[in-house]
């Protein structure tokens, strides 16, 4: 079984860590395989040390969703959704919601 957790560079993982999500799908979204999908920071804002800040994990956690979604084989409609629900969660701490055309062109 693949060894699965929230994206974080795997020597700073007690520096900072990504908030439990209360929506399983954004919780599930977050969750990727570390075998499969990685980060590698090579550089961290200055003052933070060796260790990445919050907003950087935040984005690199939602990369990696994203990457993994891709590989899935959810339907078109819905990868918009839990795109579109977690970047609002993720990205911008709910506070902006996407709205979508899920009917193909």
């Amino acid at each position: 079984m693949a060894k699965k957790s929230s994206a974080t560079a795997s020597s700073q993982e007690a520096a900072v860590a990504l908030p439990p999500y209360q929506d399983e799908t954004i919780q599930e979204f977050v969750n990727v395989d570390n075998d499969k999908y990685q980060a590698t920071i090579v550089s961290t804002n200055e003052g933070s040390g060796d260790h990445p800040d919050l907003d950087m994990l935040k984005k690199t956690s939602f990369v990696l969703g994203v990457l993994a979604l891709l590989d899935s084989n959810k339907a078109p409609s819905e990868m918009q959704e839990i795109v579109a629900t977690s970047s609002s969660e993720i990205l911008f701490d709910g506070r902006v919601r996407f709205k979508y055309n899920t009917e193909r062109i």
